[in-house]
């Protein structure tokens, strides 16, 4: 799944394919029949199964000038796209795919690439429409892909008109709620009164009959509505002014700086820079996570995994602690989980990675408060239990950032 490829040889491929969008034929009937559309159908899909944080450049233009489009295959192509973004769990993944798909097909046909956007919305109001457990993995994906610039501001809006109801569902609330809290500052600087009008529909709800969890999701964005509710464009990407380490992700990491964060003492050496781990094997380790805590004896499947990802240990510890706070809410299940970590990392002799690990979770936790907002209140308790257990020396520093950072 991750290719180790030669950068020259990458980039001798880039250009080739570069020069293959400038000689492509740009006209192009979408309505015409294309032969063997199963064989073509089975060749995207076995692309996209290839495509990991490092390659999805090199793939996403051998999705742009290896296959001639139509509506058909279009509509498969994103439909196959958010099947691996939703169902798998691949949304920041393949939300930069379709951004650089889209940026390269444009430069090739512009009928096609607007044929790629109108298909990506109408499966968004599709996805939008149905009140299942799958419209909160669903909403993620697509807020992600509407700060692409890929999906218009009134799906979103739309679906806050249905979904922001006193009879609504449990699911159909969180995902508006998540949306809400992502893009509110966008959707501020293209249409403040529209969304204005949103937060008074949510402040009008009767919270007496909704779970605790909407509750509190509802009492914080109603907090924080100054704050969301100011304008914000959406950013304009540059690879050129990215940072190195975020050109192939379109992401920038955020790493606490030693003067404001304490390093981590990790046997002899000190902080050591996070070694990525592959959507592939964060997929392998949440689902035996799970397992685990539901009473599953995997503890060797997940020694493996950690065997099999050297010198990446800290990664997985934050990976694992993350999958928690996401997925559990009881104290039992983090109890669970943070024995679960203790077993693997003294098993492989690795113990000492845990505090690390920890500290890039508390790094992260604003990010994991959209999908849990009692992220912060769960670490604590977690970071508490490692320390009275042991695991970790001194865990004032942790709590003391993880405070900074609420």
């Amino acid at each position: 799944m991750n290719p180790v490829i030669n950068n020259d040889a990458n980039e001798e491929i880039k250009i080739k394919k570069k020069e293959d969008l400038l000689n492509a034929n740009v006209n192009i009937d979408l309505n015409a029949e294309i032969p063997d559309l199963d064989v073509k159908f089975r060749k995207i899909r076995l692309v996209l199964n290839k495509v990991t944080e490092d390659n999805f450049e090199r793939l996403g233009l051998e999705l742009v000038t290896g296959f001639q489009y139509n509506f058909k295959l279009l509509t498969e192509l994103v439909k196959l796209i958010f099947d691996r973004a939703v169902v798998r769990n691949f949304a920041g993944l393949f939300s930069n795919t379709c951004a650089y798909f889209y940026a390269q097909i444009k430069q090739q046909n512009k009928e096609v690439s607007k044929a790629f956007k109108q298909t990506i919305n109408r499966k968004c109001e599709a996805q939008l429409s149905q009140n299942s457990e799958s419209l909160v993995p669903s909403s993620k994906f697509i807020g992600l892909l509407y700060k692409e610039k890929l999906v218009k501001c009134m799906v979103v809006f739309q679906f806050f008109e249905v979904s922001i109801k006193q009879t609504s569902s449990d699911c159909q609330l969180e995902a508006a709620f998540y949306l809400l809290k992502l893009l509110s500052p966008h959707l501020a600087y293209s249409n403040l009164e529209r969304l204005e009008k949103v937060f008074t529909d949510l402040s009008s709800l009767s919270t007496e009959r909704l779970s605790k969890k909407i509750q509190f999701l509802i009492l914080d964005l109603i907090e924080n509505k100054a704050t969301l509710t100011s304008p914000t464009p959406l950013r304009q990407k540059s690879s050129e002014n990215a940072p190195s380490h975020a050109k192939k992700t379109g992401k920038i990491v955020s790493f606490g700086s030693v003067s404001e964060f304490q390093q981590v003492q990790c046997g002899n050496s000190k902080r050591i820079l996070k070694q990525n781990v592959s959507e592939e094997t964060k997929t392998i380790l949440r689902e035996a996570v799970g397992e685990h805590v539901i009473g599953k004896k995997n503890l060797e499947v997940i020694k493996e995994i950690f065997k099999n990802n050297k010198n990446k240990e800290r990664q997985l510890v934050n990976q694992t602690f993350k999958y928690a706070l996401i997925h559990y809410d009881r104290e039992q299940e983090f109890l669970k989980v943070c024995d679960l970590v203790v077993q693997v990392t003294e098993a492989i002799g690795k113990k000492e990675v845990i505090e690390t690990g920890i500290m890039y979770t508390v790094e992260a936790i604003q990010d994991i408060k959209l999908d849990s907002p009692m992220a912060s209140e769960h670490l604590t308790f977690i970071i508490d239990h490692l320390e009275s257990t042991g695991v970790i020396a001194d865990a004032k520093y942790l709590t003391k950032n993880l405070s900074i950072t609420n």
